[in-house]
């Protein structure tokens, strides 16, 4: 009989887990991960792809079931899943995992979202679209489960950016977003999942020097996490050397302060966004207008009287765009 810790049982546990949050059951989910996540950090240790796709499945669980509950309640099981998604970004980051850091990047921008904290929620969610977008997808044929999973990931991020640009009135880049979201949902799924080289995220002054920041943090971070796993690959084969040892010792020092840096990065940047005044809020939307005379130019083209229509539909709300030739 295989043992409770067996990575079989390990499998068929997540299964059922993502299975039972699929059916509606939060409460079942979330406790079966809570459960699984315990017994893959003891198999595993704390700093794995299996680890950090089990924090992640229960902080969307918690995400889940916060918003059906009282507020202070739902607001403890929020602060329980930002706590998630940092830990996972952070392992992520050491690993150079990338679906981790995306999807930890896309939860903490519902984190955001549902904190009423929409600037720093939508440039969590433009970092993670942008990697997903350099992500080409190239699936051959004997993948299509992980094609249709990628490319379900990848408009997913699209449809909740896109809603928190057109919360906040930013129609322009909501409209490119959605030109992306629609390229993908019209796209046939395996003759490459690739947008063209002028596809990508546009980000306003702002938000660029805040990803720039992100970035360097996240290079740092996998640089000093590559040379964590070769000194503890070298101590399981041959062993360090003493100087090797004292080497490693101020190896996972780096990493725990490299953790901290990007903690204090999302702290910062929820700072930031609380000061920001509404008129602030609707020039950082007026700022990407400059987009919209090149398609309004391209509507004209197609004969004058051609409009670009553009529908959004959420859980909660149906959003439409309309973009004219003037």
């Amino acid at each position: 009989a295989l043992g409770p810790d067996h990575p079989e049982v390990l499998s068929l546990l997540s299964n059922t887990g993502v299975r039972l949050f699929r059916q509606g059951d939060l409460s079942g989910a979330s406790t079966l991960f809570r459960k699984l996540l315990a017994r893959e950090e003891k198999f595993h240790g704390l700093r794995h792809p299996h680890v950090v796709l089990d924090r992640l499945n229960l902080a969307a669980c918690l995400m889940a079931l916060s918003q059906g509950h009282a507020p202070s309640q739902g607001a403890s099981l929020v602060q329980e899943a930002s706590g998630l998604y940092r830990q996972a970004l952070a392992d992520s980051g050491s690993m150079a995992f990338s679906q981790g850091i995306r999807q930890s990047l896309d939860g903490l921008a519902r984190v955001r979202e549902a904190s009423g904290d929409l600037e720093a929620a939508t440039l969590l969610a433009k970092l993670a679209a942008d990697i997903l977008i350099q992500e080409h997808g190239d699936f051959s044929r004997n993948q299509e489960q992980d094609a249709r999973s990628f490319l379900q990931s990848r408009q997913e991020t699209f449809r909740l950016l896109a809603k928190l640009l057109m919360d906040q009135d930013r129609l322009a880049e909501a409209e490119a977003v959605l030109r992306l979201l629609k390229l993908d949902e019209s796209a046939p799924l395996l003759r490459g999942l690739a947008y063209d080289t002028h596809s990508q995220v546009s980000f306003t002054p702002d938000e660029h020097d805040n990803s720039v920041t992100f970035m360097g943090l996240q290079h740092g971070l996998a640089a000093v996490g590559r040379r964590l796993d070769e000194l503890l690959a070298l101590k399981q084969g041959q062993g360090l050397t003493p100087v090797e040892e004292q080497e490693l010792a101020q190896v996972r020092s780096n990493l725990a302060e490299a953790h901290q840096a990007f903690a204090t990065f999302l702290d910062i940047l929820a700072t930031e966004s609380e000061d920001m005044s509404a008129a602030r809020a609707m020039d950082l939307g007026m700022r990407r207008l400059d987009a919209i005379p090149a398609l309004r130019s391209r509507l004209r083209d197609l004969g004058g009287k051609v409009a670009a229509l553009h529908f959004l539909a959420t859980d909660d709300s149906l959003y439409s765009l309309l973009t004219t030739p003037r």
